[in-house]
């Protein structure tokens, strides 16, 4: 029989315990202490678009987000937009490196800066005789052009010829 390893065995009458991770904290442990200290809670709802009370009791779900009654949360405006299921991206402060996007962001780091990702901007048009028309003023013509441009830069990102 092989002699098993020594980390297995006790250890001076102790059994010897495995290394133990750093306790990661949950969710919503500040916003839930600060309710048990006696702060008034909301919660966000998406269907209001706005805050509103979390009640006596509020329900801590991971897909919530609280505050306490009136005080903003860092970075509000993106985890509202990431919260509705919005792209957020974030970015190391004073970094040369681009925007990244994740599924989701933690908004606690600061040395990060947060944004909604800008939505590129698309304008359909006609073309006609060689000239760039809008709709409008052009009576019934449908539009023939799409033109989508860099929110940031202003510059083309794509043109796509539309099918009547």
């Amino acid at each position: 029989m092989k002699p098993r390893s020594p980390r297995f065995m006790p250890y001076l009458g102790r059994p010897l315990t495995a290394p133990t991770k750093p306790k990661r904290e949950r969710k919503h442990s500040n916003i839930i202490k600060q309710w048990l200290d006696g702060a008034d809670i909301e919660v966000y709802s998406k269907t209001k678009g706005r805050w509103v009370p979390a009640g006596e009791v509020p329900r801590w779900g991971a897909d919530k987000l609280f505050r306490v009654k009136g005080v903003p949360l860092l970075w509000e405006k993106e985890q509202i937009a990431q919260h509705e299921g919005k792209a957020v991206e974030a970015r190391v402060i004073g970094s040369s490196f681009g925007w990244h996007t994740e599924p989701s962001w933690e908004f606690d780091s600061p040395k990060m800066e947060y944004r909604v990702k800008p939505v590129p901007v698309v304008r359909d048009v006609v073309v006609k005789h060689g000239k760039i028309g809008i709709t409008a003023l052009w009576g019934a013509a449908n539009p023939n052009v799409r033109f989508t441009f860099d929110p940031e830069t202003g510059l083309p990102l794509s043109v796509e010829l539309l099918k009547e």
